[in-house]
């Protein structure tokens, strides 16, 4: 299918075969809130991207509640925005969150198919760019959910207000266990068949 059952889809363009088109800025992908994705000390978020132009808090993944700042009572969860031309993967533990600036960073060039992948382990945040690590933040506790149960959103990203997505996004996969730095460089091009020990959530925005 071309998205999970119980998603709502609003304003983008599909690209038959290949991705979901973000165009003009008013687009993005609602999947509903499942016990499964409140995952705590481990996990694997993986994406592939291909952006048309940025702005600051212009985002492609958010499954959270982001306010900036050091000990914001608020922050919950997880998401990728662009700050000061790096996007930036943050999360907020039961014991750490960071502001703009220091959450782990990776670039990506305009008009260009880029995978970026994130994992949880041993309380160890790593981001990687195709299959390669490029940064790595430490986090206490587990992943802060309190008082959050909303939707998780692809397409866009809300900080003090909602910002879409300019560009294309492909092959998001969630998973509740982290993969190894090889399995994911070996499995970032290949299609998965949906049943690999971990999945929880996979959206290919192919044809079917």
């Amino acid at each position: 299918a071309l998205v999970p059952n119980d998603t709502t889809v609003i304003g983008f363009n599909y690209i038959n075969g290949n991705s979901v088109s973000f165009q003009n800025n008013n687009g993005e992908v609602t999947i509903p809130w499942n016990d499964s994705y409140a995952v705590t000390d481990k996990f694997t978020i993986e994406a592939y991207i291909n952006v048309n132009s940025a702005q600051n808090y212009e985002g492609f993944l958010d499954f959270g509640n982001y306010q900036n700042g050091v000990g914001t009572p608020q922050q919950r969860g997880f998401g990728f925005f662009l700050y000061s031309g790096g996007w930036r993967f943050y999360l907020k533990t039961t014991e750490t969150s960071y502001d703009d600036i220091q959450h782990v960073v990776a670039s990506a060039s305009i008009n260009t198919w880029v995978h970026f992948a994130v994992t949880l382990k041993n309380e160890t945040l790593k981001l990687y760019r195709d299959g390669i690590p490029v940064d790595s933040s430490n986090y206490g506790g587990i992943v802060d959910w309190s008082d959050f149960s909303s939707n998780l959103k692809l397409g866009s990203f809300d900080e003090t207000e909602t910002k879409f997505f300019d560009g294309k996004i492909d092959e998001v996969r969630f998973w509740n266990i982290a993969r190894g730095e090889n399995l994911i460089k070996a499995y970032k091009g290949v299609t998965l068949n949906g049943t690999e020990d971990g999945l929880i959530g996979y959206w290919r925005f192919d044809e079917g």
